[in-house]
């Protein structure tokens, strides 16, 4: 039985413009990869498996810590223009849906 040629294929041998051109775009865009492959309208899990062919494991690692650095470094400064963290709700549920429903409660039995 014959093989597949798609089964065979090696990422050895594979090399691509296309990919080339835009891995190198995304590393000097300073963007997130799925913000990037939105804009160009390219597949993600291509786009990722083609990175990590063209510049490496070790390389795409440290694009990516680089990358969530530069995310946290953006939201401390954000932070920093607005004075303060957000705050976080106390409660799952807002507290005032219990005194709507006492409301809506005693408006009917008023109409009565």
């Amino acid at each position: 039985m014959g093989r597949s040629p798609v089964a065979s294929r090696s990422w050895e041998n594979a090399h691509s413009p296309y990919w080339s051109l835009h891995v190198e775009a995304w590393r000097q865009s300073r963007m997130d990869r799925a913000v990037y492959c939105r804009q160009h309208g390219l597949s993600i899990k291509t786009f990722g498996r083609w990175m990590k062919h063209l510049i490496g494991k070790e390389e795409t690692c440290k694009h990516a810590e680089y990358m969530l650095e530069l995310r946290r470094g953006r939201r401390r400064q954000q932070r920093g223009k607005n004075g303060k963290r957000r705050q976080k709700r106390r409660y799952v549920v807002s507290t005032d849906i219990r005194s709507r429903a006492i409301q809506a409660f005693w408006r009917c039995r008023r109409k009565q």
